[in-house]
């Protein structure tokens, strides 16, 4: 680790030694850290969506014996649809059903939001590699049918 002089610059934040000795100080080097190996790691940040965005939503329904692979999912799946549609998707949501406030089952093993950023170039890739993803479903959804619809953000509200 940098030894701290008066003041000193880690990982492109500026510190000075009297803040690295107090709590917030320490929080600040912390989330310093956090964004700068998030970005380091290509790690998909929350892109902003916008009203008439297109969605694109695939559901995953629970039923007797049907599983879902989160892992598999998440760790190729995910990775091959991120590679094949580059600079296509906004953003990608990967989401797990859980059980309602009744503690009812989700009515959905899993969710998954793709916020197209280019519907024209999002509609030829697809084309073009639907078959090669579609064959790949049975290693994380082998007993099930998805439903695929396709979504425009008709408002947004925020905090």
């Amino acid at each position: 680790m940098k030894e701290l002089t008066n003041d000193t610059t880690i990982l492109g934040h500026k510190f000075n030694r009297r803040s690295m000795l107090t709590n917030t100080g320490r929080l600040a080097l912390m989330a310093a850290a956090t964004t700068t190996v998030t970005s380091m790691a290509g790690s998909a940040q929350a892109a902003t969506t916008k009203v008439g965005q297109q969605v694109f939503t695939v559901l995953y329904p629970k039923g007797e014996g049907i599983t879902f692979n989160f892992d598999y999912y998440r760790d190729h799946h995910l990775k091959t649809i991120m590679k094949l549609y580059a600079g296509l998707i906004d953003r990608f949501e990967l989401r797990k059903g859980m059980p309602g406030p009744d503690g009812a089952a989700p009515n959905y093993l899993a969710v998954i939001s793709i916020y197209v950023g280019d519907p024209e170039g999002f509609a030829a890739a697809n084309e073009k590699y639907r078959d090669q993803l579609v064959a790949d479903v049975p290693n994380f959804y082998p007993s099930g049918q998805p439903y695929i619809q396709i979504d425009e953000i008709f408002a947004i509200a925020e905090k």
